[in-house]
């Protein structure tokens, strides 16, 4: 007998299997709620406090209501990625898990304009959260940077990383046209500090966004002071993620700290309100 190629999954629901393409198309049918249990273990991990699951709980039930029908084309709604929510994680009879859903249940995030709360979160935002146009080059009113008092002394509140100069400096001239002969230019690049979050490196005249620096070097964030030293580029930075929306390693300490989840989740999103859906 062969084994399974694939670590052994349980679901709740039916399945729906068709064939499209040559390739099984499989589709969990199931309610929401019962998705839900597996998404918030999926999106937060274990050992957690019962109000931090449930912030995550009406924070993937909001997601999945605004996208409901993001993949309607393949007939089904969404997928159990990262692309959608990830999903697969049995609950496992996570019994806080499971009463932080059950106890928020059809209960999400409103807008002023009475639509789905657009539902950012990251790791951790290194004191600052961000706003939307720093990042993605998109402003969205409701997000506004703020202090974050909660996360500064967490597990992902710092990191550091060494570049050789070379390397870092032939990305710069390549793909910027940085003036590395101009001395003026190099002292600039070597004392980079940031007091606040700031969208491009050194300076905007320059045209180099931090979310660049940030893919091309796989940086935890943009929030980073940058120095050189002996052909060395050596970077200290804050936090891990996008800086956009609730922080995780904020919210958990906050409820731990016996602050309620929508305390949490007003704490992270202004201008919300929350409200119930219909069952679907």
């Amino acid at each position: 007998v062969l084994s399974p190629a694939a670590k052994m999954r349980s679901y709740e629901g039916d399945f729906e299997i068709t064939v499209v393409n040559n390739h099984l198309n499989i589709v969990n049918s199931l309610d929401i709620e019962d998705y839900l249990k597996s998404v918030v273990v999926s999106e937060s991990g274990a050992n957690l406090d019962l109000e931090y699951y449930r912030v995550q709980a009406v924070i993937s039930r909001t997601y999945a209501m605004r996208y409901w029908n993001r993949h309607e084309n393949n007939s089904f709604n969404m997928c159990n990625t990262t692309h959608c929510q990830v999903y697969g994680l049995r609950k496992n009879t996570n019994a806080l898990v499971d009463s932080a859903v059950n106890s928020t249940r059809s209960i999400v995030m409103k807008s002023l304009d009475s639509q789905y709360y657009p539902t950012f979160f990251h790791a951790n935002c290194g004191g600052q959260t961000s706003e939307t146009d720093i990042i993605w080059n998109e402003k969205i009113a409701c997000f506004k940077s703020f202090q974050d008092t909660f996360c500064r002394n967490t597990k992902q509140a710092n990191w550091e990383k060494e570049i050789p100069l070379e390397k870092w400096s032939k990305f710069l001239v390549e793909k910027y046209n940085f003036p590395i002969e101009d001395e003026t230019s190099m002292e600039l690049m070597s004392n980079f500090i940031q007091d606040k979050r700031m969208a491009f490196f050194v300076h905007p005249r320059y045209g180099i966004p931090l979310r660049d620096l940030r893919e091309e070097f796989d940086l935890k964030s943009t929030f980073f002071n940058c120095q050189v030293k002996d052909d060395m580029v050596y970077l200290k930075g804050k936090g891990n993620g996008h800086g956009v929306g609730l922080c995780q390693e904020g919210a958990i300490i906050m409820a731990s700290r016996g602050y309620d989840f929508r305390q949490i989740l007003n704490y992270y999103y202004a201008e919300m309100y929350l409200d119930k859906i219909v069952k679907l």
